[in-house]
């Protein structure tokens, strides 16, 4: 229906109730006598006809004639039954309510003002005009008016009513959309973040063991490069993922690693844009820091590329200080192209913000140091954890001949930090262990051939070999990384990615995907081990139960059951219970809560770890339930000492009778699972949420707040989310049994 099809509609329906209306009073009055206004009242009730016949041709002015009638009829009444005395200018109010069904909100405002002028009117005419009345309302008319009036304020009401359920219903909608779209992008990140670890995993696991095996040192580094690319984009891949922001993920990191890995990976650009690029670090700066490798990797990377995105010609120079205890700085100083403006810095430090921010870094630019034209620097807090055995090559003598001065005297400052002595003319190079010298110095081959086996070339990244480079000479390549220098003077070969070997062992791999199967089998053969293979649960469990192994890696996502149901029914069926290991892309914290209720042992998660797949292997791995809860220890202690503080010695009663309320509802919140009985889970869940976290139980609190909520918004808690639930509560059992016997 149209706008003007309803607003015909209600003017036929006010013209036939109003008109009903004054033929009532036109009888009540001829029967009292009052001739006259039960004339007016049959008058108003033939317009109010007319109106209901015309409102076809003219909604608009049929409504407007309408409310006109009506007014001119209650004028004319009041005038004969006691003006401002009258019944009348009572029936003056539901003039901008019709108006308002009618009309718009310029028609309700116009007819508020038309009915108060009214009212002004009828009282102001007794001083003005006084009339002899023929009547004074009394009796049936006062009942009529107050009856009226009970209408108006329900029709009111009814009106206001309605439009509160309209925009109820539709908040109600628009939150049930949100949360469904919510749900699908959960779905949808948790799927996606399965498909793209599994193809980095297979680039991560493969580059590491190629590189390994490769003995050219120029193949290994563009392995290299490769591996820490994938490593980057899979952080980035994860912080996506995540969501949110998040504390708690702090390891050590060795500084100069990151920036000669972020420095590798732009190297090849830098040369094409003919930057030199260098680094240097302060000798105070710690080896190893407690910081977020993933955003401090990527803030390094933010900066220095966009400096080698607008420099050309120049140079970009990295300086790693130090500034007072708990804090590094970085300062990434570089020339920049003409065009280059300066919106494009502080677009590159807006970009920025967002890892600063994780990090509780401060990032801005500062005036250049070292003839650069622009520096951006960012000041980190870190905690320096250990300093790694120093490099040493004391009395080592090197001949270096570079013609960029930057890059020759950030190499001259890390070799005689190793006790290098370094010597930079030509004419002092007779004794010297190595002559390294650059393919942009003049007439290097003049140099090879004087020095003999003991000369290395330096290029850079994408340069190639130059075919008569003589076969004793080594090659190096810029930027400059410790590593191959170390072992040029050490004479050493590349350090060995392969982890030691095992004694046999009788593994199982659990994997569907046969890229991970193929994965799996080259890092196991490289331990030392053959491992047997199948790709879903049930022949999983089938040969756990029929041959004793060590170790079975368990996949989670499998095609007949999942790995979960896979590791409760060895544990249940096996007579020789192995070590499991849950091996998966994508672990939320209930399937790792509810792996270590089935059983599991320990967590290797893809891209895998070659380090951690080995402890895993040896039974070095920490406890899986002390993973699972590491993140809530700081809170449930916090609540365990404020409750020990307010409840003194009757703290440790409290704690068991907490313990025996939660086990309760715990045990009810599985039944109403069982028999599907989501307002018992919910009304159980409520209770638990609402005491656990008082009582140190944070996790607890966590699981049972997503499980209230899934069922207020119409989902249904699956027996997964009870079964981490019920791991949740034995995880905080055991830490309230720690508390209550270390004494309050």
């Amino acid at each position: 229906m149209t706008n003007e099809q309803t607003r015909e509609s209600r003017v036929r329906t006010l013209a036939v109730v109003s008109a009903a209306a004054w033929l009532l009073f036109a009888a009540l009055y001829l029967v009292e006598g009052h001739l006259r206004v039960a004339a007016l009242d049959l008058a108003v009730a033939a317009g109010m006809l007319v109106s209901w016949t015309v409102a076809g041709r003219g909604a608009r002015w049929a409504g407007a004639a309408l409310l006109c009638g009506n007014l001119l009829g209650l004028l004319g009444v009041a005038a004969w039954s006691g003006q401002d005395r009258a019944m009348a200018t009572w029936y003056l109010a539901a003039l901008p309510l019709a108006a308002a069904w009618v009309g718009d909100r310029r028609a309700t405002l116009g007819w508020s003002a038309a009915a108060a002028a009214a009212v002004i009117a009828i009282h102001g005419s007794v001083r003005i005009v006084p009339l002899t009345p023929e009547f004074v309302s009394v009796g049936a008319e006062v009942a009529f008016g107050q009856i009226a009036l009970v209408g108006v304020v329900t029709w009111v009401s009814a009106v206001v009513r309605e439009v509160y359920d309209q925009q109820a219903a539709a908040l109600a909608e628009a939150r049930d959309a949100a949360l469904a779209e919510a749900r699908a992008k959960d779905r949808l990140l948790e799927g996606l973040g399965h498909e793209l670890r599994t193809p980095l995993h297979a680039i991560l696991t493969l580059s590491d063991h190629l590189g390994a095996t490769l003995q050219d040192p120029h193949q290994r580094r563009s392995v290299d490069t490769v591996h820490r690319s994938a490593s980057n984009l899979l952080a980035v891949i994860e912080t996506v993922l995540r969501h949110q922001e998040r504390k708690g993920d702090e390891g050590p990191v060795e500084i100069l690693d990151v920036v000669e890995g972020v420095l590798d990976v732009l190297a090849v650009e830098a040369a094409n844009r003919r930057v030199e690029l260098v680094w240097r670090c302060e000798r105070s700066v710690p080896d190893r820091i407690l910081v977020d490798a993933a955003p401090f990797e990527q803030l390094v990377g933010h900066l220095v590329s966009h400096a080698v995105g607008h420099a050309r010609d120049g140079f970009v120079e990295v300086r790693v200080t130090r500034s007072g205890v708990h804090a590094v700085v970085l300062d990434v100083e570089f020339t920049r192209r003409d065009d280059t403006r300066d919106g494009d810095v502080r677009l590159a430090l807006a970009l920025g913000e967002d890892l600063a921010r994780r990090l509780d870094a401060t990032i801005a630019t500062v005036a250049p140091s070292s003839g650069g034209m622009h520096c951006l620097r960012a000041e980190i807090p870190v905690d320096e954890i250990s300093s790694l055995p120093g490099r040493n090559a004391v009395g080592q003598r090197v001949g270096l001949l570079v013609a960029e001065e930057r890059t020759r005297s950030a190499i001259t400052a890390v070799l005689e930090g190793w006790g290098v002595v370094v010597a930079t003319e030509p004419t002092a190079l007779q004794d010297t262990d190595v002559v390294v010298v650059s393919a942009t110095w003049p007439d290097w081959r003049s140099v090879a051939a004087e020095v003999d086996g003991r000369f290395a070339l330096l290029v850079d990244a994408a340069s190639p070999a130059p075919d008569d480079l003589p076969a004793p000479a080594r090659l190096l390549r810029l930027p400059f990384r410790r590593s191959e220098w170390m072992e040029m003077l050490a004479e050493d070969r590349h350090r060995a990615r392969l982890a030691p070997r095992l004694a046999p062992m009788r593994i199982l791999v659990v994997e569907d995907d046969p890229i991970n199967q193929e994965i799996l089998v080259l890092l196991l053969s490289g331990l030392g081990q053959r491992p047997d293979v199948v790709d879903d649960g049930p022949p999983a469990v089938a040969t756990a139960c029929a041959q004793p192994f060590d170790v079975v890696l368990m996949d989670l996502r499998l095609p007949t059951f999942d790995g979960i149901e896979a590791i409760r029914r060895i544990r249940a069926d096996a007579t020789h219970q192995p070590r499991i290991l849950v091996v998966s892309a994508s672990v939320t914290p209930a399937q790792r809560a509810a792996c270590v209720a089935a059983g599991a042992d320990g967590f290797v998660d893809k891209p895998i770890d070659a380090g951690r797949l080995l402890d895993g292997l040896r039974g070095s791995l920490p406890d899986p339930v002390d993973t699972v809860v590491s993140a809530d220890e700081v809170a449930a202690d916090k609540a365990l000492r404020d409750l020990t503080v307010l409840a003194g010695d009757g703290r440790d009663a409290m704690l068991r009778d907490f313990l025996a309320t939660a086990s309760e509802l715990v045990e009810e919140i599985a039944t109403c699972v069982a028999r599907r009985d989501t307002e018992g889970v919910a009304r159980c869940a409520h209770r638990l949420r609402g005491s656990a976290s008082m009582y140190g139980a944070p996790e607890v609190t966590r699981l049972a707040a997503a499980m209230e909520d899934a069922v207020r918004e119409g989902g249904s808690p699956t027996e997964v989310e009870a079964i981490a639930l019920r791991a949740a509560l034995e995880t905080a059992r055991r830490r309230i049994h720690r508390r209550m016997s270390d004494g309050p």
